[in-house]
């Protein structure tokens, strides 16, 4: 099973979106089975380059489509990162992520809108992911304390997560080994902090990524996918 596997949007219509951490160890048929068990149309991978090629995803059928984007980047600078020291300070830095990558966070919204059950993931399919899932979420109408609750329930997988990036040999372990040990954590109080700080400052994700360039359309789109009961693949 994918590792941090859980479906975030479950609450307001089940099946059409997913989160995870990346696939590990799987074997190319069990990669193929969850798959076609979750239904998938798409993958949106927001790992770097480097991340991807490490551990790729294998064994998919053809009717699933991976759509690579790296959020935040394809460099990792660790120096931020560095600096992180409590869990508003992780949140201060997902906060910065959304603002500096809100033109991929558009994008995503866009597939998710458009497409059939789709995977969203990163390495640990915590920080990359779980922006990604929050502003999805917060346009959705969720309340701030079911998507800090979603966020949090990465925390309890935290050990297995850190054991199958490991295993993947993560191309950035010579900067991560040296990392803040909050950011081996999921806490909540940073997910609480991200959405303070980009509601104070630029009227949440919807105020950020519709100054971007996000769209009444795109909303709409979103929004009749997650709350009307056409069929799964239409």
């Amino acid at each position: 099973m994918l590792v941090n596997l859980r479906d975030p949007a479950q609450r307001l219509r089940a099946g059409l979106l997913y989160r995870s951490a990346q696939p590990g160890r799987l074997a190319p048929g069990q990669i193929g089975e969850i798959a076609a068990g979750l239904g998938l149309r798409d993958i949106i991978d927001l790992r770097t380059e480097a991340e991807a090629r490490r551990v790729p995803w294998t064994g998919l059928p053809e009717t699933v489509r991976v759509h690579r984007l790296a959020l935040g980047g394809e460099v990792v600078d660790p120096e931020p990162l560095r600096r992180i020291r409590t869990g508003e300070d992780l949140g201060r830095w997902y906060a910065a992520l959304a603002v500096n990558a809100a033109d991929g966070l558009i994008r995503i919204v866009r597939m998710v809108a458009a497409e059939g059950p789709t995977l969203v993931h990163c390495a640990a399919g915590k920080d990359r992911t779980g922006v990604a899932v929050a502003a999805v979420l917060e346009l959705l109408g969720c309340d701030p304390e079911a998507i800090v609750e979603d966020y949090g329930r990465t925390d309890a997988a935290m050990q297995e997560i850190v054991r199958v990036v490991a295993a993947g040999g993560d191309p950035h372990d010579h900067l991560l080994n040296r990392l803040p040990p909050v950011l081996g954590r999921a806490p909540a109080e940073a997910m609480r902090t991200c959405l303070t700080e980009l509601a104070r400052d630029h009227g949440g994700f919807l105020g950020l990524l519709t100054d971007r360039g996000l769209t009444e359309a795109d909303l709409d789109a979103l929004r009749r996918r997650f709350t009307t009961e056409a069929p799964l693949g239409a």
